[in-house]
């Protein structure tokens, strides 16, 4: 069955994204081959020059909502732009990344023809001049990426579509948590009967940043699989703790050769 009659709402949150990092991102939404959509910002933004750059681009096509709530936070700019969705269906896309122009199409055709509810793709890995570095390649069934939660995040956010029925039924993003916040959901969702599934293309450009992430995300990625610990996962859940406990341990060079190796498949 092909789809296009079935609305999608992109949900962005924003905080100081430069002008040109957010013009890549809204030209590519803006260019998409699946036209019925509204993509909802979340501005938290506290430079003016640049909310008032955020706005203008808006106007310039009623499919773009603009709002700018009290800051609260990513989690909760998040549940902000999920509760103003109009559509059954969620898509994620960071202010600083880019769509592929076939990506929504691809996506809700998939989503309709086959038993799914959370869907998300490989990523191309650009630098900050657009230029495509690397790509990631994620599990692709739902009983690998299940099995992979344990371990790693299998997901990329950016890249999702989601039922927002799944929101309604399991919880919003947990707006304590200042880091690690999708992967607290996938868990959440992942204890019911929820049906993960990768797409092999790479749909979404993920904008690369050279920093490693600190002790304060790998905290709260802790925090949040020792509390969905439970007697069904305890020994893969408990185990995937321990390593990356010993991660933490390891010296930043060592780290940065571990990710050149995520990256499958460099770009000269």
């Amino acid at each position: 069955m092909i789809v296009n009659e079935l609305l999608i709402s992109i949900v962005t949150p924003i905080f100081n994204q430069s002008k040109e990092g957010f013009d890549a991102f809204f030209n590519s939404i803006l260019e998409q081959e699946y036209r019925n959509f509204e993509c909802i910002i979340v501005d938290e933004t506290i430079d003016t020059s640049l909310t008032n750059h955020y706005k203008n681009r808006c106007s310039e096509d009623c499919r773009f909502i603009y709002t700018r709530p009290k800051n609260k936070g990513l989690a909760a700019s998040l549940n902000h732009g999920v509760s103003m969705a109009r559509s059954d269906y969620i898509a994620r896309l960071d202010s600083d990344d880019i769509a592929i122009i076939s990506r929504l199409k691809v996506q809700i055709n998939y989503m309709a023809n086959n038993k799914v509810d959370v869907l998300g793709s490989s990523i191309g890995l650009i630098d900050s001049n657009n230029k495509i570095i690397g790509y990631r390649k994620y599990p692709r069934k739902n009983f690998l990426i299940k099995f992979a939660l344990n371990f790693i995040t299998p997901i990329a956010h950016p890249s999702v579509l989601i039922k927002k029925s799944l929101f309604e039924k399991f919880g919003n993003y947990d707006e304590r948590l200042a880091y690690a916040e999708d992967l607290d959901l996938w868990l959440r969702f992942s204890k019911h009967n929820v049906i993960f599934e990768n797409l092999d293309d790479s749909l979404t450009l993920f904008r690369q940043s050279n920093r490693i992430r600190d002790f304060r995300h790998w905290k709260t990625n802790l925090m949040v699989r020792f509390r969905s610990l439970n007697t069904h996962n305890f020994l893969p859940r408990f185990l995937g703790i321990l390593i990356i406990s010993f991660w933490l341990l390891l010296p930043n060079s060592l780290k940065n050769i571990v990710y050149k190796f995520i990256n499958i498949s460099k770009i000269k």
